[in-house]
């Protein structure tokens, strides 16, 4: 499956999205991971994009996991990966907060 965006308010949430058999029965699985980062690092040294190269970078600098979050959401009997984000969608805000 591709990348799931969901929002939350109008705070967009990019999910990591797989897909599994476990037993004859379809999961869907959506993990998220953020970092609240260092702001005293200037962002275009250093990207937040998780990617390799990314998180290579800040293990060189010292700034590994700094209020580092997951979220790892598992949903079973949808029928299609369409109405499993619909779901993961509508399911969402009742289940998270997003605080400023």
């Amino acid at each position: 499956m591709s990348p799931t965006i969901a929002k939350i308010g109008g705070t967009p949430l990019a999910f990591r999205t797989y897909l599994f058999d476990w037993n004859g029965a379809t999961l869907h699985v959506f993990y998220l991971i953020w970092e609240d980062g260092n702001r005293d690092v200037d962002p275009t040294v250093l990207g937040q994009d998780w990617s390799g190269t990314s998180r290579l970078q800040r293990v060189w600098f010292g700034q590994r996991n700094l209020g580092q979050q997951t979220l790892e959401i598992v949903l079973s009997g949808a029928t299609s990966d369409e109405e499993a984000r619909t779901t993961l969608q509508a399911e969402l805000g009742k289940i998270v907060q997003i605080r400023s």
